[in-house]
């Protein structure tokens, strides 16, 4: 972050937070809809619905994880003539961005 003063002076300072939101897009038949929402249930239950969360580019670039994830927002089922996407929000705890090299 940048601040700039009314004297023109620049203060520049890091932004300590290390965490992360995912949003998750998955067809509505997806097998990973039922983990997630088991996982979004436990957390609401218990508080023990953190898992870790692995995302990694196939073609050898950027790999991002975090030890502790959890569901933030699991969308309600929709029924209807056409299937669509669900989009699921996952929040993290202290994330890591990698670029292989």
């Amino acid at each position: 972050n940048k601040t700039v003063s009314a004297y023109g002076e620049v203060t520049r300072s890091l932004d300590p937070d290390r965490t992360a939101t995912v949003t998750v897009s998955l067809h509505w038949n997806s097998p990973s809809i039922p983990y997630f929402r088991r996982m979004y249930n436990m957390d609401n239950e218990t508080g023990e619905g953190m898992f870790p969360l692995l995302i990694k580019d196939l073609k050898g670039g950027l790999i991002f994880s975090a030890k502790e994830t959890w569901v933030d927002n699991m969308p309600t089922d929709e029924f209807g003539k056409t299937s669509s996407d669900m989009e699921i929000t996952l929040e993290t705890g202290e994330a890591e961005w990698e670029q292989p090299e």
